[in-house]
């Protein structure tokens, strides 16, 4: 059993944990959006799919510095009351089984910065499979299958039971974030004005 990884500094206890809501509403909303017709305001879905990628794009690099940040806060000397406590891990995860605590962090990179290339944004099926890829990766499929469930898993990793009903409540409160999230940045970039939606 692999205990280094748990691990819950004050970085990932909150930030990091958070910013999961725009991987689970964006791999959520997007994909039903990009095959919704409506027949009132196109142009608002198209707007609201544009400033979802925008801000998952920057959403992206901002996980993954804070994930490093976490990687090394987590392995280093810190003070500690009395003296100073040695948090146990090898530095920044660089052990055994490294592959597990940098595949999260590596796949959302990877299919956030993606968006940066214009034939990704306009090809819809590529969009769909990225944002499946998040979502699937926002939910620890990847680290569970390589894990086999043979591993402590971090704890902001950690979702409530399928069969709880928390579970439900934790995806309907991470949908309704994320779409306020983007509607907001809308309304503030002038967006919706310009574009007289």
């Amino acid at each position: 059993m692999i205990t280094w990884l748990d691990n819950s500094t004050p970085v990932s206890a909150t930030t990091i944990a958070l910013l999961r809501t725009f991987f689970v509403g964006f791999g959520l909303i997007i994909p039903a959006l990009l095959y919704v017709k409506p027949k009132k305001s196109p142009d608002f879905k198209n707007i609201f799919i544009a400033t979802s990628i925008q801000i998952i794009r920057l959403i992206g690099i901002l996980y993954f510095i804070l994930w490093v940040l976490d990687a090394q806060s987590a392995t280093s000397i810190a003070p500690a009351e009395g003296g100073y406590a040695v948090t146990m891990g090898p530095p920044f995860y660089i052990g055994g089984s490294f592959y597990i605590f940098w595949l999260t962090p590596l796949i959302f990179l990877l299919t956030t910065q993606l968006f940066w290339i214009a034939k990704v944004r306009a090809n819809k099926i590529i969009v769909l499979v990225l944002s499946l890829l998040m979502l699937l990766n926002s939910f620890n499929v990847f680290s569970l299958l390589l894990t086999k469930l043979k591993i402590t898993m971090p704890i902001v990793w950690a979702w409530p039971s399928a069969d709880n009903g928390m579970f439900a409540v934790a995806v309907l409160l991470h949908l309704f974030m994320f779409a306020c999230i983007v509607f907001t940045t809308m309304v503030v970039s002038g967006r919706l004005k310009e574009n007289k939606v």
